[in-house]
C-alpha cells in the first residue's frame, strides 16, 4: 500500500486566513450549527486552524482542545484558548485512542493527505458512539455573476473533491462511522468583489493552490481568472449568500 500524500499546511497564508474566511463571525455560525449535535464533555478540533470555530463553541459549553499541522495557525488559536492547541497531522492524532466524546472538522477534509486515514484516526480518537461532525469546505451559492464564472479547482486539478458529502459517508462505514444526520448550516452573507477574488487567487490564498505546478495553473487557473476579469465593474461588491451541509456521524 503507498504512502497517502501529505496534508497541506497553512503556514503560508495564515496572515490572510482570519480576514479571507469570515473569522468569528463565521466561525461563530458554524459553532451555532454544530452544538446541538455534540455530547458533552470535551470536544477534539482536527486542523483548528485559528480557533475560530473552538472559540464560540467553547464559549457556549463545549471545551475544545485542537490539533493543526501549521505553527503560525497555531499561535493565533493559541491567543484565543491557550494551552488546548497542539501541532499534529490529522493522519496521526496525538491523542489517546477512546479518548473524546466528539470530534470537529471545520473545512479541513479538503485538505488531508488522506481522507480513509484521517477518519480511521477520527474514529480511533472517539469513545464508543462519540460523534463526529464535518463541515465540508464547498458552499452553495447564491447565484451571482461571480457564481457563474467560478471554478471548483478541487474538481478541476483532482478530477473530483475529496470532501464530498457523498464520499465521506461512503468511507466513514468502513472507518467504523455511520451517518447519523445531514445539517444545514446558517445562511451567511458578506461582499465580495471581483477583483478581490482574482487577488486571493493570485497570491495562492486557496490551500489546494499552495503548490499547484505551472501547467495545472495555466490550465486550470488562469483561464478562471480571465472570466472573472471579464467581469463589468470589478471593484463592485457583491452580495454573496452561501450555505453549507454538514455530516453528523457516530463511532460504532
Amino acid at each position: 500500500m503507498s504512502e497517502p500524500a501529505a496534508s497541506i499546511s497553512f503556514d503560508r497564508i495564515a496572515a490572510i486566513y482570519e480576514e479571507s474566511r469570515g473569522g468569528l463571525v463565521r466561525g461563530g455560525s458554524f459553532a451555532r450549527c454544530i452544538a446541538p449535535y455534540l455530547w458533552p464533555g470535551v470536544t477534539l478540533e482536527i486542523g483548528i486552524g485559528t480557533g475560530s470555530v473552538a472559540l464560540p463553541l467553547t464559549e457556549s459549553g463545549h471545551p475544545v482542545v485542537g490539533v493543526d499541522l501549521s505553527i503560525k495557525m497555531l499561535e493565533l488559536a493559541h491567543e484565543r484558548l491557550g494551552a488546548r492547541v497542539a501541532i499534529g497531522d490529522v493522519m496521526s492524532l496525538p491523542i489517546a485512542s477512546g479518548s473524546v466524546p466528539n470530534v470537529v472538522a471545520a473545512w479541513v477534509f479538503q485538505l488531508v493527505g488522506s481522507v480513509d486515514a484521517t477518519l480511521r484516526e477520527a474514529r480511533r480518537a472517539l469513545v464508543p458512539g462519540g460523534r463526529l461532525v464535518i463541515i465540508p469546505s464547498r458552499a452553495r451559492c447564491d447565484p451571482d455573476d461571480i457564481d457563474a464564472v467560478t471554478v471548483d479547482f478541487q474538481v478541476a486539478i483532482r478530477g473530483a473533491r475529496q470532501d464530498d458529502p457523498d464520499k465521506l459517508v461512503r468511507l466513514a462505514t468502513p472507518a467504523g462511522l455511520r451517518l447519523v444526520d445531514r445539517i444545514e448550516t446558517e445562511r451567511q452573507e458578506f461582499d465580495q468583489t471581483p477583483a478581490e477574488l482574482i487577488d486571493r487567487i493570485e497570491t495562492r490564498g486557496y490551500g489546494i493552490l499552495l503548490d499547484l505546478g505551472d501547467d495545472d495553473w495555466q490550465r486550470v487557473v488562469a483561464p478562471a481568472l480571465e472570466a472573472l476579469r471579464s467581469l463589468p465593474d470589478p471593484d463592485r461588491p457583491r452580495r454573496r449568500v452561501t450555505r453549507h451541509t454538514a455530516l453528523v456521524l457516530e463511532a460504532v
